[in-house]
């Protein structure tokens, strides 16, 4: 399904199967969303992915759902998170909700797939300067998360997702499963580098 689907959605040539899948391989061993939830749930990933369909792409998907695993209650749960955020980065709907706060989310993704830089990246840091920056219960919640352990960190995971909820980003994520996939992108920073440095090094991981 990996294979398969990654071909037919443009992520990569059939040649490259082989290096995806060592790629795929070392991700799950990095995180906890193994190769088998990845057959799930990847399909419906790259088939949202639009504007990211690239090795590189591919890669930071794969991380993004290891990300999504530490905000989530269940591999399942992080895999519909992530796929209904990137449902989210290409909808009309959610271009619509941006300019109605005088934000021009195509034309700002446009401009960051011209630099090199992947939409969701692009989505993410948009939301971070626009929005959250400047949010100090944010910021201490995501304090608090970096050392909590358990129930503790879920509570202040949730958290976050209720601010930004009630925040503007609300009005441009109304959908919580995907704002949850969003907290995880703005608090896993440091791990998404991790995992797609690690990615880096997965040639041969299969044999």
């Amino acid at each position: 399904d990996i294979a398969i689907r990654g071909i037919q959605q443009g992520f990569f040539k059939p040649e490259q199967v082989e290096q995806a899948l060592d790629k795929a391989l070392v991700a799950g061993q990095m995180g906890g969303f193994e190769l088998k939830d990845m057959a799930r749930w990847l399909p419906q990933m790259m088939a949202n992915g639009a504007g990211m369909k690239s090795m590189g792409g591919f890669e930071r998907i794969l991380a993004s759902a290891q990300a999504s695993a530490v905000t989530a209650g269940n591999k399942d749960q992080a895999g519909n998170n992530l796929v209904n955020l990137l449902a989210k980065l290409n909808s009309q709907d959610t271009a619509q909700d941006f300019k109605k706060q005088g934000i021009d989310l195509s034309g700002t993704l446009a401009r960051a797939r011209e630099n090199g830089q992947l939409p969701l990246d692009a989505f993410v840091q948009l939301i971070d300067t626009q929005v959250v920056g400047k949010d100090k219960a944010f910021q201490a919640l995501k304090a608090k998360a970096a050392t909590a352990q358990g129930g503790e960190k879920t509570a202040a995971y949730d958290g976050m997702a209720d601010i930004l909820q009630a925040s503007a980003v609300g009005k441009v994520v109304q959908d919580r499963q995907a704002m949850l996939a969003l907290v995880a992108e703005m608090t896993q920073r440091d791990y998404v580098q991790k995992v797609m440095g690690g990615m880096g090094k997965a040639e041969g991981a299969g044999e």
